[in-house]
């Protein structure tokens, strides 16, 4: 059955929403950089047609990957703190109540949920079994078949039944997956058609999704249209540029947002989010934000610090001739401009 209204869900994938590891903070849930800026283009031309459904197969890996994460980082903080002892530090934990952080990051989700009006956690668990267990056995979609011959993609085999549930229970609803897994092929589209007798889209990136929300509103955006042109620039850009970026860190932390620095060492730099600036926080100076990882060792006032991760956010503003200037948050100092 046809949609027959402009009710727009798009369904995301775990491998959209979730953030890195390298740096993650435990007391709140948070999702990536994509949803955020889906989100927040969609609050933008006020379309309220249209939600984003986190699926709740997507939302128990999430949580399943934050735990498992929690527990690896406080476990070498807990090594880090008594093979290092200081003099002048004393650091007391409460080790005879433990803490629940399953419960505790479960709560988290559901005030991020109860509080969202566009992000939308409306797709339960829902699948015949015995079609998952045809899947598997004649390695159909999402289930890698041919020659790899593996039974690898039980979790997507479920977000897909689940997401054809969702389409019987919601028929009037248009479904976009927003994916980056090349397992939701031809094959899926295909069998998506003949059981609905439409098109099911699926976009796989940043600009896509942008360019399907600007599809749906009958209004001209061109500052969003700019947005896309400068958002595809500036992505290709910081790839290609991450050696500059880690030597604009250096020399930042250099600067004096340390405080006297004995040593300094950057192993690597990680690119993991870029963010339409004006919808992060009101503060925010750039128009775009984008967020890295820096694996550093430093020495500060004689103690060598362990080499350790440590997050930093790079504000960018756009002239009209597409030249970049950067702006390293921190001391607030403009560290160079490319």
């Amino acid at each position: 059955m046809k949609s027959t209204t402009n009710q727009i869900s798009i369904v995301v994938d775990t491998n959209i929403c979730r953030m890195g590891d390298s740096y993650c903070d435990f007391k709140k849930f948070k999702l990536s950089a994509k949803v955020v800026n889906l989100e927040m283009w969609i609050k933008y031309v006020r379309n309220e047609d249209i939600q984003i459904v986190i699926p709740e197969m997507v939302i128990r890996e999430l949580k399943k990957q934050r735990c498992d994460l929690y527990s690896k980082k406080k476990n070498e903080l807990l090594s880090y703190i008594d093979n290092n002892p200081f003099p002048d530090i004393t650091i007391n934990f409460d080790t005879e109540q433990e803490f629940d952080y399953n419960e505790y990051f479960t709560q988290q989700i559901d005030a991020f949920f109860n509080t969202s009006k566009v992000v939308v956690n409306t797709m339960p668990i829902n699948f015949d079994f015995n079609s998952i267990l045809e899947r598997a056995i004649n390695k159909r979609a999402p289930f890698e078949g041919g020659e790899k011959q593996s039974d690898k993609g039980f979790k997507d085999a479920v977000i897909w039944e689940s997401l054809l549930e969702y389409k019987r229970n919601n028929p009037n609803r248009k479904i976009i997956y927003y994916s980056n897994d090349n397992r939701f092929d031809k094959e899926l589209k295909y069998e998506y058609r003949k059981k609905f007798g439409e098109d099911l889209e699926i976009i796989k990136s940043d600009e896509d999704a942008l360019k399907y929300v600007l599809q749906t509103t009958e209004k001209e955006y061109p500052e969003l249209q700019t947005n896309l042109e400068e958002y595809k620039c500036l992505n290709q850009y910081i790839k290609e540029n991450m050696s500059v970026i880690r030597e604009l860190y250096i020399d930042h932390m250099k600067s004096g947002a340390w405080g006297k620095l004995d040593s300094l060492d950057v192993s690597d730099i990680e690119y993991t989010d870029l963010y339409y600036g004006r919808f992060v926080r009101a503060e925010i100076l750039g128009k775009y934000v984008a967020v890295f990882c820096a694996q550093i060792k430093l020495g500060i006032d004689g103690l060598e610090i362990q080499e350790g991760t440590m997050e930093f956010m790079v504000e960018i503003d756009v002239d009209d001739k597409q030249k970049f200037q950067m702006m390293i948050t921190g001391s607030g100092s403009v560290s160079s401009i490319l």
